[in-house]
């Protein structure tokens, strides 16, 4: 069962109860890919979710497309991306047949791969798909000395006919940092409790810039990046 069959409506309120602002991740992004790729007409957001930073990517970039591996996500996304290629696959060894100018992976979705070599094969994966000359971005997950056990977080939104509230409790096997996340979401239709289960692999900085050299790219390294997890910008040459 897709975890987030239950929970993908929910999701995009509380991310936008937080602030952020995709529109702006966007356009930071884009800035990013112009001073490295000025010509980059396409773009790949892999892990693209429900497809709200693909929407502001298209303003930008002529060609857009998504992959993700849960159907409830995309089924959202395609309800907001009338038209636009979004693809069910896994980012550890999906094959478009194409390239594409840029590459994304963001929100921390390369983290769920918390064995080592997987890590390293998404990101080799995800390489394969940069046309030469073109930009890879990936947002990574916490690295290990940015960890803290325990961490309790209450957040809670409201849209018209949905109200939803989520508690999330961690802990740390390792170099896997683990969290459930306990939905509590109120509808016309009464109100249901959701535990959702996370496991990500903490990597160093070191690892990932290992990884990303290893798929024949470039590396720069944002610490700070979009919310202040960084960003690595991998450039193939």
């Amino acid at each position: 069962m897709d975890q987030y069959e239950r929970t993908a409506e929910a999701y995009d309120l509380i991310q936008a109860s937080r602030g952020r602002s995709y529109e702006d991740h966007a356009a930071a992004l884009t800035s990013i890919v112009r001073e490295r790729c000025p010509s980059a007409s396409s773009l790949l957001d892999v892990a693209c979710g429900t497809g709200i930073h693909l929407s502001h990517f298209r303003n930008a970039f002529a060609d857009i497309a998504g992959v993700d591996l849960s159907e409830a996500m995309l089924a959202r996304a395609r309800d907001r991306l009338p038209g636009v290629a979004l693809h069910h696959a896994d980012m550890l060894d999906f094959d478009l047949g194409r390239s594409f100018d840029v590459v994304t992976c963001l929100f921390s979705s390369i983290g769920y791969f918390i064995d080592v070599d997987d890590f390293r094969s998404a990101i080799s994966n995800m390489a394969r798909h940069v046309s030469p000359g073109g930009v890879l971005i990936v947002e990574p997950w916490l690295h290990p000395d940015h960890w803290v056990v325990p961490h309790l977080v209450a957040e809670a939104a409201n849209a018209p006919g949905i109200s939803v509230g989520r508690v999330s409790t961690n802990g740390q096997r390792g170099h896997v940092a683990t969290f459930d996340l306990h939905w509590t979401i109120a509808t016309a239709d009464g109100v249901e409790y959701i535990v959702e289960p996370h496991e990500l692999g903490m990597y160093t900085i070191d690892q990932y810039t290992g990884a990303l050299r290893t798929a024949g790219l470039g590396v720069d390294h944002d610490p700070v990046g979009l919310i202040g997890r960084g960003l690595f910008i991998g450039l193939k040459t």
